[in-house]
């Protein structure tokens, strides 16, 4: 018995070593963790309420009444007090600003403070943006559609060029993938890598999925190239599905609320991938 003893202490004894001498490991943030003071049951519950309007939703909309939902549409572009929302004055001067606050953070990222809590960059993209970004999409519309830095310069510069069509035809068998492993690109770099929080290296990453993108749409087009490439015009457009509103056509229509789900077509494969590792 003893001898057993001593060489299941032999075996255990350099594991238990190594397990305390580990080192703490932290992702999806940067700064000091702060826990919110709230009680579990509150977690829980909010957790189980929002599964539970889930399957009500489901009932509710994915029904053989797709045409009734879709036909429930008001075009907000109507009333008098909102139709300058789509003048063309109002629509540049939003493309304006955002190809300015682009060129703003590779600018900071590039050339200001290294220091996360003393530069811009890091705050706005991953606070900012990436979350502001995904609630805006899922409860009012696809304002990326609108704001995507990179599919306003390529289009000035398509303008400007007098137009350029695509010089390859894209592979239908591709699908989505391109936009699956980069967002998989994406969510290592902002959950494990550890180098997302610092600005030059943010700044760096920014510029190489800024040519990885501009050169998918002169490769493809413009628009197939953001339907199947563009990693985060399928996230957003993804989230935008349950919003109250759409905007299209030069018309900003108000409709049920998760109507935009309704779809009797086979979804992909490539795009199931997609939306199963966006919320898992």
């Amino acid at each position: 018995m003893g001898g057993a003893r001593n060489k299941i202490l032999a075996a255990i004894g350099p594991v238990a070593v190594l397990a305390l001498g580990a080192a703490p490991a932290s992702a999806h943030s940067f700064g000091t963790r702060y826990d919110l003071p709230l009680p579990l049951e509150l977690y829980l519950t909010g957790a189980g309420a929002s599964v539970a309007l889930s399957f009500i939703i489901m009932a509710r909309f994915l029904k053989h009444r797709g045409e009734t939902e879709e036909a429930l549409r008001f075009d907000l572009l109507s009333l008098p007090w909102l139709g300058w929302l789509g003048g063309a004055v109002m629509l540049n001067a939003i493309r304006w600003l955002s190809v300015a606050v682009f060129g703003l953070l590779l600018a900071a990222g590039l050339f200001g403070n290294p220091d996360p809590f003393k530069n811009i960059a890091p705050t706005f993209v991953w606070v900012l943006w990436w979350v502001g970004m995904a609630f805006t999409s899922a409860l009012v519309g696809n304002l990326w559609d609108l704001v995507n830095p990179w599919k306003i310069l390529f289009a000035w510069t398509e303008r400007v060029t007098g137009g350029f069509g695509p010089v390859l035809s894209y592979p239908p068998w591709l699908g989505r993938w391109p936009a699956v492993v980069l967002f998989l690109v994406f969510a290592w770099m902002e959950l494990i890598s550890g180098q997302a929080e610092h600005p030059p290296t943010l700044a760096l990453l920014i510029v190489a999925y800024s040519a990885i993108t501009w050169t998918g749409m002169a490769l493809y087009g413009r628009e197939v190239w953001l339907k199947n490439g563009e990693t985060f015009s399928a996230v957003f457009g993804l989230l935008a599905r349950f919003a109250p509103m759409v905007g299209e056509c030069g018309r900003l229509e108000a409709r049920l609320p998760a109507a935009g789900l309704l779809n009797k077509r086979p979804v992909p494969i490539p795009t199931v991938c997609f939306v199963l590792f966006c919320f898992c």
